[in-house]
C-alpha cells in the first residue's frame, strides 16, 4: 500500500468514526461504568487475581472496552486495567500479575488490536508470556501490512462483525504469528457491525465462557 493509498485510508477511518460517534445507533459508549476499577483496587488485586487488560480503537471509542472489560473482571472476580491507546501503562500491573503466577488475558478493538500486539512483544522483552490474547474486529490486519503475534501468546481468539462495511476487521491467518505452536480461531457474530460489536450479547456470554475457561486451566 502507497503513502496516498495509506492517507486515504486514515481520513476515512477518522470520518466514520467521528460520524459513528455522533450517531445515535452505534455502541460507542461515552460514560464510565462504577464497575471500572480504581488504581487502589487494581493495585490490590493483581496481588492475587488474574489479570484482564483491554485497549481501545480509535481516540473516540469513549468507554465502551472499558466498560465490556469491567463488567467481565466483575462477573469472574479479575483484575482489570483499561485505556484508550497507551498501552505501556499496563505493564507494571502485567508483571505483577506474572511474579504471583496468575494468568494474563490482552483484549483489543478495532485498531487497538495492534496495541494489544505491541503491548504483548514488550512482554516477551521481558519473559512474560500472555495466556489470552483477544481481537475484535482487528482493522490493522485489514488496512496496514501486519507485523506478526510474538511467540509469547499462547493463543489468540479473533471475534470478527458480520457486516461487509465500509469499516471492518480481518480474519486471522497463520500468516499473522511468528510461532506455529501459538493456537488460534476466528469467529463471526452474526447480525452486527464494527462499532456495534463490543456491545453484542453473544459477543459477551461468548468472551466470559473463554476467559473463564482459560483462568481455569
Amino acid at each position: 500500500m502507497n503513502r496516498r493509498k495509506v492517507l486515504l485510508t486514515g481520513i476515512l477511518l477518522c470520518g466514520l468514526a467521528a460520524a459513528s460517534f455522533s450517531s445515535n445507533s452505534c455502541a460507542i459508549e461515552t460514560f464510565r461504568s462504577p464497575l471500572i476499577q480504581t488504581q487502589e483496587v487494581l493495585e490490590e488485586k493483581v496481588k492475587t487475581k488474574p489479570l484482564l487488560v483491554g485497549i481501545e480503537g480509535a481516540f473516540v471509542s469513549g468507554y465502551v472496552i472499558h466498560n465490556l472489560t469491567a463488567k467481565i473482571a466483575y462477573q469472574l472476580g479479575l483484575a482489570q486495567s483499561a485505556d484508550k491507546s497507551n498501552y505501556k501503562k499496563h505493564l507494571m500491573y502485567i508483571e505483577k500479575v506474572h511474579e504471583n503466577g496468575n494468568k494474563i488475558i490482552l483484549l483489543g478493538y478495532s485498531a487497538g488490536c495492534d496495541a494489544v500486539r505491541k503491548l504483548a512483544k514488550d512482554c516477551e522483552k521481558r519473559n512474560i508470556n500472555i495466556d489470552l490474547m483477544i481481537f475484535l474486529d482487528p482493522t490493522y490486519l485489514a488496512w496496514l501490512p501486519p507485523k506478526k503475534i510474538s511467540r509469547n501468546v499462547r493463543k489468540v481468539i479473533c471475534y470478527k462483525s458480520n457486516n461487509d462495511g465500509l469499516i471492518e476487521g480481518r480474519a486471522l491467518e497463520r500468516k499473522d504469528f511468528e510461532s506455529q505452536e501459538t493456537s488460534f480461531e476466528n469467529y463471526k457474530l452474526k447480525k452486527t457491525d464494527h462499532w456495534n460489536l463490543p456491545k453484542n450479547k453473544e459477543l459477551f456470554e461468548k468472551l466470559e465462557q473463554d476467559i473463564k475457561e482459560k483462568i481455569e486451566e
